[in-house]
């Protein structure tokens, strides 16, 4: 019986496993040229994926609170910014077009407070609707204020 036959496997798989990245906010930082809206928006998207999985349980509100403060600030910074189609549309659809941006991001930013009370007074199912309601903005906000990969 040879009893350390697997250990220079376990070592390669420890060594390997301790080089490796993390996945937490340092893994991708901001590329300096992407532009402010990108970047808010990215920063949303995964803040959004890790509250999702914390407002299923109350034990979590003060991570949960946090993360919802991040997203409130990357929703304001994103609000003042264009989208990156605007250029792209003839110069007459421009201000309507950043109007109903405008506007459907302060609908957004209205929801992230009312998951911010949702969250603050324990009401769990009411947060979780609250974050799907925030992944529906987000589906159709892409479809209507993002460029398409095609126009380039």
């Amino acid at each position: 019986m040879k009893p350390f036959r697997y250990l220079s496997s376990l070592a390669a798989i420890l060594l390997a496993t301790a080089l490796m990245p993390t996945a937490g906010p340092s893994a991708t930082p901001p590329q300096d040229d992407e532009p402010v809206v990108v970047q808010s928006m990215k920063q949303i998207g995964r803040d959004l994926r890790q509250l999702r999985r914390q407002v299923r349980d109350a034990a979590n509100k003060d991570s949960a609170l946090e993360l919802i403060s991040k997203i409130k600030t990357n929703l304001q910074i994103a609000q003042k910014e264009q989208p990156l189609k605007t250029p792209d549309l003839p110069e007459s659809e421009r201000d309507e077009f950043l109007k109903s941006y405008r506007s459907m991001m302060d609908d957004v930013i209205a929801t992230v407070g009312k998951l911010d009370a949702a969250v603050r007074s324990g009401d769990t199912e009411q947060a979780q609707t609250l974050v799907r309601k925030l992944y529906d903005y987000r589906k159709e906000g892409h479809k209507h204020f993002q460029k398409s990969p095609d126009s380039d």
